[in-house]
């Protein structure tokens, strides 16, 4: 699905978002990726999120292998990057929910999620969303870095997006998505994840 070259010694994540199943097998140049984690949730139809790390040295080359299957139209994308100076998975949480705030609409506009971490640490988000219109980034640090695989006019068609947060500090930041589309709700699954930085 996707040719990745790492541009320094680090840790590659994949982050996945699909419509339909993605199996626990993604590769990297032929070298099995460590699952992370898996979030699946079934609204008209199943959506995936996964997340996938694996250890890389500078210029590192290959493709990025997914099994993926759904019958039908689907929507998928692939988010890839190297964490330079990380070394450790610290803590993984699962969301299909949090403090979502509702305004009468079909389902919630925005969601927020407090996550704590041990270290210096940077968080990595990844979101399914399957409702109307495209969510931004919301809390403090937390920057979009990958983009929707569809046009923010399509309704109902699943949407990928990835964010980070730089946390020098231990403590709890908060982050988050907000729909972009005053008309528009979200149907969405979540992963945050956080990588330790060594010394």
């Amino acid at each position: 699905m996707s040719t990745y070259t790492a541009p320094e010694d680090g840790l590659l994540v994949v982050r996945i978002g699909a419509k339909g199943s993605v199996s626990n097998s993604v590769r990297f140049d032929g070298q099995d990726m460590i699952h992370l984690s898996s979030l699946e949730v079934s609204y008209w139809t199943t959506v995936s999120v996964e997340m996938y790390y694996l250890p890389v040295v500078a210029g590192e080359s290959g493709a990025i292998e997914v099994d993926y299957g759904f019958a039908g139209t689907d929507q998928k994308a692939i988010i890839a990057a190297t964490l330079v100076g990380a070394d450790t998975v610290e803590s993984v949480q699962t969301f299909t929910d949090g403090e979502t705030f509702s305004d009468g609409r079909t389902g919630p506009n925005r969601a927020e999620y407090s996550f704590s971490t041990t270290d210096e640490s940077v968080i990595l988000t990844v979101l399914t969303d399957h409702g109307r219109g495209i969510p931004a980034e919301i809390g403090v640090g937390h920057l979009l870095d990958a983009h929707p695989t569809v046009p923010e006019a399509d309704f109902h068609e699943t949407k990928v997006l990835g964010g980070h947060v730089m946390a020098p500090v231990p403590g709890t930041y908060t982050l988050g998505y907000q729909n972009t589309d005053p008309m528009g709700y979200m149907d969405y699954v979540m992963i945050v994840a956080a990588f330790s930085l060594s010394d």
